[in-house]
């Protein structure tokens, strides 16, 4: 029976992996003929062939599935056509045990999924975006509009970038009446020592009566639980993320009352 079942454990894990390898190899050849079309200066067919090479852990991840699915429906295929399972059945195996044998290999899929997902995909894709980014000429993963909510006040960021440095930042300050008490603007931001110094502050305050003060300063010290690894997760598209990161940053948005469906 050991015997019966290794083999079965085989020929099904040899469908689906025969079945990735032919799904992975015509997604890669498609996705590099398609990134033939944006070849010019840099970005020669040799980046395109690094790019696809590069993003060829992403797309196993994606395929994994369907490679699981069509290879069991092949392995088991293979097997009915050559009998095998009717002998199977005819010596007094189970449908059940049948089952199991052929989702031991699914399982296999399973484990290489969650490692390709965790550990790879995040730096192979990291790496193709930046190598391509350079290639064309333009900064990748600088993004803009980001709030973040701490305490009583909100913090407008203007530009995050992946080197973990802030751009016109601006502090709004609620009374506990909902009015606003006051805005900080600070030109740029920096990670120092635990804490981020901001750049060229400019803090006006509001009166009750209406009026209006301003301060200015070269420098100031926000304590804040940001910190440029973990806004490195907003300069990154989700599909480039680990599992941790991802939930990591899903559980953030939704504390900060924000969207995370995409994350």
């Amino acid at each position: 029976m050991k015997q019966l079942s290794s083999y079965v454990t085989r020929t099904v894990l040899a469908a689906m992996l025969l079945t990735l390898v032919l799904l992975l190899g015509l997604e890669m050849l498609f996705g590099f003929i398609g990134g033939l079309e944006d070849v010019h200066g840099a970005y020669t067919a040799y980046e395109v062939l690094v790019y696809t090479v590069l993003t060829s852990p992403a797309r196993a991840y994606e395929l994994l599935p369907i490679a699981a699915l069509v290879g069991g429906i092949t392995g088991l295929g293979m097997m009915a056509g050559a009998s095998e399972l009717v002998v199977m059945r005819a010596s007094g195996v189970s449908v059940g045990r049948i089952v199991w044998w052929v989702m031991r290999p699914a399982l296999v899929l399973v484990v290489a999924g969650f490692v390709l997902g965790q550990f790879v995909v995040p730096r192979t894709g990291t790496e193709a975006e930046l190598r391509r980014a350079q290639a064309h000429g333009y900064q990748i993963g600088a993004r803009g509009n980001y709030w973040h909510r701490e305490g009583s006040q909100m913090v407008h960021i203007g530009l995050v970038t992946p080197e973990g440095e802030l751009g016109e930042v601006v502090f709004y300050r609620q009374r506990a009446d909902g009015n606003l008490d006051g805005v900080v603007r600070a030109a740029q931001a920096r990670y120092e020592e635990g804490n981020w110094q901001l750049q060229d502050v400019r803090e006006t305050t509001f009166t009750a009566d209406g009026a209006s003060r301003v301060a200015y300063s070269s420098q100031r010290m926000w304590p804040s639980q940001l910190t440029p690894e973990f806004l490195r997760l907003v300069t990154l598209d989700p599909e480039t993320l680990s599992l941790t990161d991802l939930r990591h940053y899903a559980t953030y948005m939704k504390a900060q009352g924000l969207d995370s469906g995409s994350y």
